[in-house]
Order: structure tokens, then sequence, then C-alpha cells
């Protein structure tokens, strides 16, 4: 038989996410359980204290690995004196790590911090986790992944500006030796975090990343990513929301079209508007002007036909939502859905997905915003309305263009209701004249019928 008593009780969650049991005791098994009590008290302690320990580790952040970090401080300018060693530490240690073993290095401790995240997963963000817990990150690897902004030299560094996909930027430094990337090059590497830069009070603070290289990456231009072979074998059109296999290319759309040069972007659109029109024995021999090519109705009858494709679509947007986005490899954090409608979609809406929107632009259900979008074609997308599951365009987006308002139609209204008004007062005025005349005409008639007054008998002419 067992030494240790029985009991029996209901199961919670404890605040540190311990399993703990309620119970209720007799006397007798108080009794029974004094001398556990010691015991148990020192466990609990021995639990408790590593678990607030590493939990104050990794939010406040108090580690650092020699006398040499003492000197770094956050928010300040990249290049102190006092913050020398700590950089050359981290270039040496750069140097005894492969690219491989840093990478691995780098999801690991991602995965340390989203255990300690006490939100949603789909709401950690590494960026946001950096400019709070600096100290946390101190000397720790991190993935950066972006286009170059500008390059300029530094004390014994070459110093990049990197924007990812939100915007967000990073300043990345590379040993004096390196071959620089060209601005508007895309590029990803793993690096070393060093610490907040903000060079001046008023400058927000941006990471800085120290790395040994970095892996160029190529982006087609925008029309031929529709040609890429098997990048829509997952995809399937018509189906209710993005599925899982379809997220991989999802979120690749998602980058490319934050990067896109704006002014290609709408070239190859205008392009492939014209290749599909001219391929539409309809069309023959007429002009868009004569006979506009009917774009919504050409994507609902194949689709096929736009994967990947530029689009350029321009309307109103009724509806405007944002939310978290799906752990991904580019670090995009916020998707921005609008449902626009165009002129020829007949009531239709075309759902628009992006990571960039104008600041101050509203969000809403009850929105009547005039916009212009220039993106990519990802599929039919299937949603759920409220009489029964329809079917949209989903495009996937670059920045948002907001256009001006209609003219105010006020001075056309009122010079119309004032020649009305005019108008009226003419007809008005004629028809009281008319009538007036009749009524004198009446009178007269009348008065010469009933006249009594004496006739004068003159004399006649000799």
């Amino acid at each position: 038989m067992s030494t240790f008593p029985s009991f029996r009780g209901r199961v919670a969650r404890s605040t540190f996410g311990q399993a703990k049991v309620l119970v209720r005791l007799s006397p007798w098994r108080i009794h029974q359980m004094r001398w556990m009590c010691p015991s148990l008290i020192v466990l609990a302690v021995c639990q408790f204290v590593p678990l607030t320990t590493a939990v104050g580790q990794e939010n406040t952040a108090e580690e650092t690995a020699d006398d040499s970090w003492a000197a770094v401080e956050d928010r300040t300018p990249l290049f102190r004196t006092e913050e020398e060693q700590g950089r050359a530490e981290l270039f040496a240690e750069l140097e005894d790590q492969s690219a491989e073993v840093l990478r691995e290095a780098a999801e690991e401790f991602r995965e340390r911090r989203l255990d300690v995240f006490s939100g949603s997963p789909a709401d950690f963000s590494p960026y946001a986790d950096m400019l709070r817990y600096p100290k946390t990150y101190r000397g720790r690897p991190i993935h950066v992944r972006g286009r170059v902004e500008r390059d300029s030299p530094g004390e014994g560094a070459i110093v990049l500006t990197v924007s990812g996909a939100s915007g967000r930027q990073a300043i990345v430094l590379l040993p004096e030796n390196a071959a620089p990337p060209e601005p508007g090059q895309m590029l990803k590497l793993t690096g070393l975090f060093f610490k907040l830069v903000s060079s001046e009070a008023d400058e927000p603070s941006r990471p800085g990343i120290i790395a040994s290289e970095f892996e160029p990456l190529a982006v087609p231009p925008p029309s031929q990513v529709g040609v890429e072979p098997g990048l829509w074998a997952n995809v399937r059109h018509r189906t209710l929301g993005i599925a899982p296999a379809e997220r991989d290319l999802y979120y690749l759309l998602v980058e490319r079209a934050g990067q896109a040069d704006a002014e290609n972007f709408q070239d190859a659109a205008r392009m492939y508007l014209q290749q599909r029109r001219a391929a539409d024995p309809r069309y023959k021999g007429t002009t868009e002007a004569e006979a506009p090519f009917r774009r919504f109705v050409d994507i609902f009858s194949n689709p096929e036909a736009y994967e990947g494709r530029a689009v350029e679509l321009i309307g109103h947007v009724r509806k405007a939502i944002s939310y978290p986005a799906d752990t991904n490899e580019f670090g995009i954090e916020t998707l921005y859905e609008l449902w626009m409608y165009t002129d020829d979609s007949q009531q239709n809406p075309a759902v628009i997905v992006t990571s960039d929107l104008p600041e101050g632009f509203p969000m809403g259900d009850d929105l009547q915003r005039p916009v212009r979008i220039v993106g990519y074609f990802f599929k039919l997308y299937g949603y759920q309305a409220r009489d029964t599951a329809r079917i949209a365009p989903l495009i996937i987006a670059g920045p948002v263009v907001p256009l001006a308002e209609p003219a105010d139609d006020a001075p056309t209204f009122w010079l119309s209701a004032g020649l009305i008004f005019i108008v009226t007062v003419a007809v008005v005025s004629v028809f009281l004249a008319q009538r007036s005349d009749r009524q004198a005409r009446a009178k007269l008639r009348q008065t010469r019928q009933t006249d009594d007054s004496p006739q004068l008998d003159l004399p006649e002419s000799e």
C-alpha cells in the first residue's frame, strides 16, 4: 500500500501555466499530510525560482556577455568610441560561425522568444520585440530580408539601410572589405543584433545588425511572374479562404508587390491588358473608347490566364480591415484587406490584400474612398456572404494610391435650379399676364352690353 494519502479534487491552471489541484480535505487528511508540508514547500520554491528567473531574463534581458557590453547604449548613434570593442567582438564571432549554424541559431532564438510571448503567435513581431527588449537581443542571431535603400562607408565598416516589406528599416554593418550591394538590391542575411540606433533624439530607433555576408535575391519583373513554372500548382480557384498549401506563394507575392517599382508595375499591368484585349475577337477593330474591355468578366472567365499577372484597378473602397499576418519568412506582420468596386464590376467586389496602406486611411465597412491599385492576381477567392458562398478576384497589391474625391456637384445643382426657377417665373408671369388680359377684355365687352348712358342726337350736317 502506498504511504502517500489519497485525495480527490479538480485540476486548474496556475499563473505560470503549471497544473495545480484544488482539493477539499478532511481534518484527518490534514493531520496525515502535516509531515509532507515542508517537503512540498521546498519543492514548490525549487520549481518557482527557476521559472521566474527564466521569464525575467527573457523579458528584462539583463544578460551581458562581458564588460565590453556594458559600454553599449541603445538609442544612440551607431559609431560611438566606447562601443568599438563590442563591434569588433561581434565581427570576430561571425568569422567563426558558418552560415548554416547561424541560421539555425536564429530560428532557435526566435522560438524561445515566441515561447515567452504572452499573446497569440500570429501577433508576435520580432521587430517590435527587439525595440522593446534590446538587451535580450544583444549579440543574438537575427534574420534580415529586404531592399537596400542606401549604403555609405563607416568607421571600418560598410553601412546599409535595409527596408523590409512593411517599410520598417534596419541598419546593417558589413566588413569594410566586403563587396557592397547596389541600392535597390534585394537581399537576405543572418547577422548579430548589436544595438538600437538613433542618430538624433527625435529619430525613430532602428535595429543595428552586424553581418559578415549577404545573399542577393533576384526579383523578376512584374510581367514575368505569371510565367514562372510550377508556382500555381497548389492554388485552387473558387475555394474558401487561403489554404495552407497556398500560403508560401501568397506571402511571396505580398513581398514582391510591396517591393515592386510602381512605374514598372503599372506598365506591366497596362501592357497585359492590351494583350488580353487584342486576343479577344469581339474587340477587333475597335478602340477602348468605343468598346471598353470587360476586365472583370475576363478574369472570372479565364482566371488561369491572369495567375501572377499585374492588374490595375481604379474604383471605390467600401470596406477596409486589418489583421495580423501568419508566420512567414519575409517578416510581414500586418495585412490590410480592402473590398473594392469598379465601374465594370457590376456591383461585384474585388478583394485587395496589401501590406502597405497610406497613413490615415480610414478603416471600417461604410466607406466610399476612390483609390488606384496595381497588384498580382492570385485566385478567384471564395468568401461567405450573408446569403451564400460567393467568389471575387483576389489581388495582392503594392501601395494603395488614394485618388481625389469627385468634384462637388453643388455649383452645377444651384445653376440648374436657378435656370429652372427663372424659366418657371417667366412662364407663370406670361400665364398671369394673359389671364389678366382676358379678364380685362371680358369686362370691357360686358360694359359695352350694359351701357345706359344717354344717346346724343347730333345735328345732321348740311
